[in-house]
This record gives structure tokens, sequence and C-alpha cells, in this order.
């Protein structure tokens, strides 16, 4: 399955949204030491989902950063660049490049990546595309 446990979903998606290890472990109430147990897990299942991701889409891996569950890849035969976010709740969800010659708006993995992103990252832009490419933007420098 291509989804991380349930536990570890939230303790990493609470990490991710900034939350220190003594605050996650206030909130879900238990030991600071689970709650890196559960984040070290978390980010070696989102390796090997992303592993497995590239494997079965046939990509070259540019880029893969389970800190942040993001990755960036090269597909072999069209040569065309995607990413992958793992995004709490959904899963991955991969983002063609020649999504940005579309309508976002109507491409459901797009809506949820801005949806979740765009809070995270603190992004106030109201058009969509350019919510995007600055969603974009910040997975080519983490």
């Amino acid at each position: 399955m291509l989804r991380l446990p349930n536990k570890q979903e939230i303790v990493w998606e609470l990490y991710l949204k900034g939350k220190k290890i003594t605050e996650i472990a206030q909130e879900l109430g238990i030991s600071k030491q689970a709650v890196s147990l559960y984040l070290k897990y978390a980010r070696a299942k989102i390796m090997d989902i992303f592993v497995a991701l590239a494997n079965v889409m046939d990509l070259d891996i540019i880029k893969m950063n389970a800190e942040k569950g993001i990755l960036i890849g090269i597909i072999r035969q069209t040569n065309e660049r995607i990413f992958i976010f793992y995004i709490p709740k959904k899963g991955p969800l991969a983002i063609y490049s020649r999504v940005l010659d579309s309508e976002i708006k109507e491409n459901s993995n797009c809506r949820a990546v801005i949806e979740f992103y765009s809070n995270l990252l603190n992004i106030r832009e109201k058009d969509p595309k350019k919510v995007l490419l600055k969603i974009l933007s910040f997975a080519e420098v983490v």
C-alpha cells in the first residue's frame, strides 16, 4: 500500500507543519521517543513509496526529499518532468509538467497539492497556476 500507517502520517504531518517533537508528543499524549520513532519510520516508508513509484513509472529520480514528502523525476520514455508530493490523508499525488499548459483547477491532484501546500507555505495568491508554480519552485529548492 502506498500510504503511511495512520499514526506515522499524523506525526509526520504535524512535524511537516512546523511542530516540534515535544509539542507533537504533548498533543498526541505519547513520548518524545515514540514521536521520533514514528518520524523515522515515516521517512523510511515515504522513501520506499517514492522508489516504488519511480520503478513503476520508469522515472529517473532528480530529487527525493522524504522529510518534505517530495520527489522530482523525469519520465524516461517522454523526458517529461514529474513532481510527486506525499499529501497526508491522500498519499502520493503526481503532477506532470504538462499540466501547466492546461486548466489547473480541473486537475484533482493539482487542487489537493495547492490546498495543502498553499496553507503550509502561507501562499496567499489566488491564481491557481501562480500558486502551483510557487509550490513547484519550493519543491525544486528543498
